[in-house]
């Protein structure tokens, strides 16, 4: 019956399977003291958004995957790893902080887009460069519908780059930074 958590500023690490299968978990914060986030550490939590510090440089393939109540993630500084957030299945916005390099194998994507459709409408890069992108770490449907919202100076650069291209949608980030903030007070 875990429903939040606020990690002390003492912890450094998130371990293997920490917070695995905690359903009743909605709510954690995560301080820039933790450096790494262990493998499955909240795979099948509760989860609804969560922000990744800019201190977490390492984490585990499958760290938040299959959190179906979560809707949002904001990745300030990490290597998105393979299938961190695969099987997210209600996941609509994705922010990449502008020291995000590389998004791994099916960090965002469903295992199998038969019977569900992915949900993400928006992602949201801070990155000047295009991040690295594997080609498997979005379906197919998110390149098709999703907006990709980048630095305006930098649309021509994702347009073109490896992954990225498959996106269909381009718009300015301030655009997508002001809708998302607009979306937010609403609710």
């Amino acid at each position: 019956n875990l429903a939040e958590v606020t990690i002390p500023n003492s912890v450094s690490s998130i371990g293997q399977n920490a917070f695995r299968d905690c359903t009743s978990l909605t709510s954690v914060t995560i301080p820039t003291s933790v450096t790494s986030i262990g493998m499955s550490a909240f795979t099948r939590s509760g989860l609804t958004s969560v922000t990744i510090p800019g201190s977490v440089t390492s984490m585990g393939q499958h760290a938040f995957s299959a959190c179906e109540s979560l809707t949002s993630v904001n990745i300030k500084n990490s290597t998105v790893s393979n299938y961190a957030f695969q099987d997210c299945l209600n996941l609509e916005t994705v922010i990449l902080g502008e020291n995000v390099t590389s998004i791994g194998e099916g960090a965002f994507a469903l295992s199998s887009e038969d019977d569900v459709t992915s949900k993400i409408n928006k992602i949201i890069s801070l990155r000047a460069t295009p991040p690295t992108l594997a080609s498997t770490a979005f379906n197919s449907s998110v390149k098709s519908n999703a907006t990709v919202y980048a630095p305006l100076s930098s649309l021509e650069s994702y347009r073109n780059a490896d992954g990225w291209s498959e996106f269909k949608n381009y718009a300015d980030v301030t655009l997508g930074v002001e809708n998302n903030r607009r979306s937010k007070r609403r609710s």
